[in-house]
């Protein structure tokens, strides 16, 4: 893996994160323990869609990222669809160009 992948990758992680604070869908209130300690596919039953990304995808991006090492093959832009069929079209394309980069970081 390279830095660059890394460098476009936490690029992209930031641009959706200011996309979700843009667009008023980053939550103002965080979620309990409770709720954090989901085992269900994007903390669905206790999380929206945009809370996961907010309090679950993007800190463990973030640490991942640094440690010098990106996620595995994701496909995070098909549950935005299915979970939150109202997604703004920032963060979906913020999505998809973060799933693009897992496919050239196959693990």
């Amino acid at each position: 893996m390279t830095m660059k992948l890394i460098e476009e990758f936490d690029h992209h992680l930031n641009a959706l994160e200011a996309a979700l604070r843009q667009t008023q869908r980053w939550p103002n209130k965080a979620p309990s323990e409770a709720q954090l300690a989901s085992t269900a596919p994007f903390a669905i039953d206790t999380l929206s869609f945009f809370e996961w990304l907010a309090y679950v995808f993007v800190p463990k991006c973030h640490q991942l990222i640094a440690v010098g090492q990106l996620p595995g093959m994701m496909a995070i832009s098909p549950a935005a669809h299915m979970y939150a069929p109202d997604c703004p079209d920032p963060i979906l394309v913020q999505l998809l160009a973060l799933d693009k980069l897992t496919e050239r970081n196959k693990k």
